[in-house]
Order: C-alpha cells, then sequence, then structure tokens
C-alpha cells in the first residue's frame, strides 16, 4: 500500500501506511525498525505543511523514542507536535499527543506535568465524546495522583478508568486500569476490594 501510493503520488495515504508499517512493528516490540518507519513518514509529512499529517508523525515518532529510551528527545518532538496540532486541537490527533505527553512526563517522574497532561486528555475526551480517550485520562491520572501522594484521589480514578473500559468491553484499556489498581494498593494502605480472594489486593487486580 505504501508503495502503491507513492508511485500513484498519493502522500496522504502513503504517509498513514508508514505511520502504521511502523506501529506494526512497534507491537512486534522493534522498536528501531518502527522508528525509522515513522521517520519515513515524517520526511514525506513536513514538505507538505499539513499540520494533521505531521503532528501525528512527530507524535508517533515521539511515543517510539519514549519506548527507546530516548526520553529527551521525545519530549521536544511531542512539544512541537502540540503547537503544530492546536490549529486542529479538535481531532483526535491532539488529544493522542496529550495521552503520550502524559505518559512520557510518567516516565520521567514529572508527576505534575503528567497530571496536567491527562487532565487536558480528559477534557478533550469528554468534548470529543470518545469513551478511550476517558479511559486512558482517568487511568494515567490515577497513575500520577498515586505519586503525587494523594492515594485516595488516585483510587478513585483508577476505579472510574475500570468501570470505563469494563463497560465497553475494552480488554486493553482495562488490564491498564487493573495494573494501576495492584500498583496503587502496592505502594498505599487502601481497602481491600470486596469479594477478595487473593492474599493482598495487588495480588487481587
Amino acid at each position: 500500500a505504501y508503495e502503491a501510493a507513492l508511485a500513484s503520488g498519493q502522500l496522504r495515504p502513503a504517509i498513514t501506511a508508514a505511520i502504521n508499517i511502523g506501529d506494526c512493528f512497534g507491537h512486534l516490540n522493534d522498536h528501531q525498525a518502527a522508528l525509522e518507519w515513522m521517520q519515513c513518514a515524517l520526511d514525506l509529512a513536513r514538505p507538505t505543511q499539513w499540520p494533521r499529517s505531521i503532528g501525528a508523525c512527530q507524535t508517533h515518532t515521539a511515543e517510539t523514542m519514549r519506548k527507546l529510551g530516548r526520553l529527551d528527545a521525545a519530549g521536544e518532538l511531542l512539544r512541537e507536535a502540540l503547537l503544530v496540532l492546536a490549529p486542529v486541537s479538535g481531532a483526535r490527533s491532539y488529544a493522542n499527543a496529550l495521552f503520550y505527553l502524559g505518559e512520557l512526563s510518567l516516565d520521567q517522574g514529572d508527576y505534575d506535568m503528567a497530571l496536567d497532561a491527562f487532565s487536558r486528555l480528559a477534557q478533550r475526551a469528554e468534548a470529543l465524546d470518545q469513551a478511550d480517550f476517558r479511559c486512558k485520562a482517568q487511568r494515567g491520572s490515577a497513575h500520577a495522583l498515586s505519586y503525587l501522594d494523594r492515594p485516595d484521589d488516585a483510587l478513585l480514578a483508577a476505579e472510574c478508568a475500570l468501570a470505563l473500559a469494563t463497560a465497553r468491553g475494552d480488554a486493553v484499556n482495562r488490564m491498564a486500569a487493573l495494573r494501576v489498581l495492584a500498583m496503587l494498593h502496592a505502594r498505599h494502605d487502601l481497602p481491600a476490594p470486596p469479594g477478595m480472594a487473593e492474599a493482598n489486593p495487588a495480588l487481587h487486580y
């Protein structure tokens, strides 16, 4: 698809195909190959001056860099992506950049920045009426709140994320919420969940 799009001068499909190829390599944990394809997509997008395409490429490239441990470079690219995407802040691509900024901030230990990013994501999720972003915003907020020593608020956010994901049958976000709940109970002295049959709450989740 990528080669056919290039051969016929269809830049937008070529950019999308390159990003998708990069995502596939990322899911296979070949982040170096993923980065090469993301860079290929970005090189195609930059001359077009299309904010959504350029911003999406920057966002996905930054996330791949994060997974490779290149946190500072990922941060620079994400901040640039948010500026580029500002004119189309109503698009999912802008919300996606906020999510990745939150994830990066967690990795960097900047929990105030992470909470701010996830709070902004929650606002965009409501404006877009996007349930997956609601789950991600609550789950990310729970993680950040835990490290800001606000365990009760963190627990409420994590339980909200779990309820949202369960209601949608969203297994990926449900697992992410369960992992955060396990982390919260391992870090803080919180009430045990009802019906717990395991040795401790973290193991239960």
